[in-house]
């Protein structure tokens, strides 16, 4: 075990290991479930987490592809395509004209809530069909596993990105031979 690791119990492991193995499915289930509902026009998976960052407070393009471990670039590229579809607007940065911030529009509100409900039906759906009980514990897990997220990403600064290998937000490529959506975002 790394020496700036401190000890841990068995369980705790355990719970850290499983979580970490859940997120990237549970990531993979979501997009696909935005991609198989989006209308034409629709953000895409990675344009709706921007719209959810830039309703709650991420306002630079800078700070987005901070928080989403993407380039500048990719960031800029987006926002051009989410502002041709009226999604967002930059806008100058009053505290420095040089600067830009970006803005949702009542259109990219109503997309993003329209959206998260969609996911959000079809995921309710299936928690349905637990136990109460599991339910119970599900709602009382949540709010510990909000303060840890929080927790850790206050003491693990998010290093600005320069590229976008790695990319989390990456669209699953096509299975040779068959086209990609042409609404996709590459």
């Amino acid at each position: 075990m790394d020496a700036r690791i401190p000890a841990t119990a068995d369980r705790e492991i355990d719970l850290a290991e499983r979580l970490l193995r859940v997120m990237p499915r549970f990531q993979q289930w979501a997009a696909a479930t935005l991609r198989a509902s989006r209308a034409e026009g629709d953000p895409s998976f990675r344009q709706l987490a921007m719209l959810y960052l830039i309703q709650s407070g991420t306002a630079s393009p800078a700070m987005l592809a901070d928080q989403l471990g993407i380039s500048r670039a990719v960031v800029t590229g987006l926002l051009d395509r989410m502002e041709e579809r009226g999604l967002v607007r930059r806008e100058p940065d009053p505290s420095d004209r040089r600067r830009l911030r970006i803005a949702i529009t009542p259109a990219g509100v109503d997309a993003g809530r329209r959206l998260g409900r969609e996911v959000a039906g079809v995921l309710a759906m299936q928690l349905a069909r637990e136990a109460p009980a599991d339910l119970d514990a599900l709602a009382a897990a949540l709010p510990m596993l909000e303060r840890t997220v929080d927790a850790l990403r206050e003491r693990t600064p998010i290093p600005p990105s320069s590229s976008g290998e790695g990319d989390p937000w990456e669209e699953p490529a096509a299975p040779p031979g068959r086209p990609t959506d042409p609404r996709a975002d590459h």
